[in-house]
């Protein structure tokens, strides 16, 4: 239901996500999936505070649950606050280090900060985890033609 809940964040889709966030908190309000979406309908509403307050009740619920740990690194990246966000990122992957939206999350921020290495660094590890990914393999191109080297791995790709 978290990810489900982010399906509706991405899609825009309000009302389905307010009407799922309150029939989870009338399940189970001691389930962290349930915090989560309360937070992605909060962080659609542009309220990432309240956003991030949500994410950090469904962390208070169950530290190992890395979906999150990262879902509040995210709201720390949309308010500019790297730090924290590579934290809530970093603390996703010592739960679950094949989680790879938090590997992602990592080489967003790197990005952001044109620390290329370290981005493409992230953004690989994003993709040997999730290999058919379109949208971490455009980063990932990104960066390195950012570093310059896309040619050369064009070439020895190709050849």
């Amino acid at each position: 239901m978290d990810v489900y809940s982010t399906v509706l964040y991405h899609l825009k889709e309000d009302m389905k996500l307010k009407y799922l966030a309150q029939e989870l908190i009338s399940v189970d309000r001691f389930a962290p999936q349930s915090w989560c979406a309360i937070g992605n309908c909060y962080s659609l509403q542009k309220d990432h505070e309240t956003a991030l307050k949500s994410f950090r009740r469904a962390v208070q619920l169950n530290s190992r649950f890395a979906y999150a740990h990262t879902l509040s690194g995210h709201e720390h990246v949309t308010m500019e606050d790297y730090r924290d966000g590579v934290e809530c990122y970093q603390r996703a992957l010592r739960v679950d280090a094949r989680h790879y939206k938090s590997w992602y999350g990592l080489g967003m921020i790197y990005l952001r900060q044109e620390k290329f290495e370290f981005a493409v660094h992230h953004f690989r590890q994003a993709y040997q985890i999730n290999p058919h990914s379109s949208v971490i393999m455009y980063y990932l191109g990104t960066t390195l033609e950012a570093l310059k080297v896309w040619p050369i791995i064009c070439y020895h790709f190709y050849t």
